[in-house]
């Protein structure tokens, strides 16, 4: 590290919302991150600049000309041919792709505040596993999970832990709080995964 770098003055205007003693902790501590996307690029930046001082990073990814719209990490110097668009879903028995997909993006925001204004739907794919996403989505997810990642190293203030959840959707200025004990078992999700798959079904069948 470079000899003129002063941790001290660098997380100062934290001082106020954290104590000294506070951040002196979040000097010493270590936060695992998988995944360098577009959130999880954006969550390592934020979480270094509250003072973390250690990391542990895994990505199966590498940065291509498609992430220089979100991804923190993706400049011209990073590039890397033949990059993989998303890393590997979760593995399901013997789901296909597509409901593997399905069930991981309904995972992550069930209460779909944000399928009213999909200008284009033929940009969400989930066979090729692509959809639109911008650097919006990703620094709202960072600054909420960097807070709740600072209550949890710090020992204060309720986290909010699966299965509840918490959505806002900067676009309509909404905050709906979500709760999903099952998960996709869940009478809700399991209506949600019916109508999206009836959905997918209309829109390839237009498609053809």
């Amino acid at each position: 590290m470079n000899e003129s770098f002063s941790y001290r003055e660098a997380v100062s205007r934290n001082i106020g919302w954290v104590t000294s003693t506070e951040q002196e902790a979040l000097h010493h501590k270590k936060v695992a991150i998988a995944g360098m996307g577009g959130v999880g690029g954006v969550h390592l930046v934020t979480l270094a600049r509250l003072g973390i001082g250690a990391f542990h990073i895994a990505d199966f990814d590498a940065f291509d000309l498609v992430n220089f719209n979100r991804q923190i990490g993706a400049t011209v110097s990073t590039l890397m041919p033949g990059a993989m668009t998303f890393a590997q879903f979760f593995l399901w028995g013997d789901l296909s792709d597509d409901e593997k997909a399905l069930r991981f993006l309904l995972g992550l925001a069930p209460a779909g505040l944000h399928r009213h204004y999909l200008v284009d739907p033929t940009t969400v794919s989930l066979t090729q596993q692509r959809g639109p996403s911008t650097i919006i989505g990703c620094q709202l997810c960072a600054g909420i999970v960097a807070a709740e990642a600072l209550k949890i190293l710090l020992g204060r203030g309720k986290v909010v832990a699966a299965p509840h959840g918490v959505h806002f959707d900067a676009y309509r200025n909404r905050l709906v709080r979500t709760w999903r004990p099952g998960g996709n078992n869940h009478p809700l999700q399991r209506l949600a995964l019916k109508i999206a798959r009836r959905h997918l079904a209309r829109q390839g069948a237009a498609d053809g």
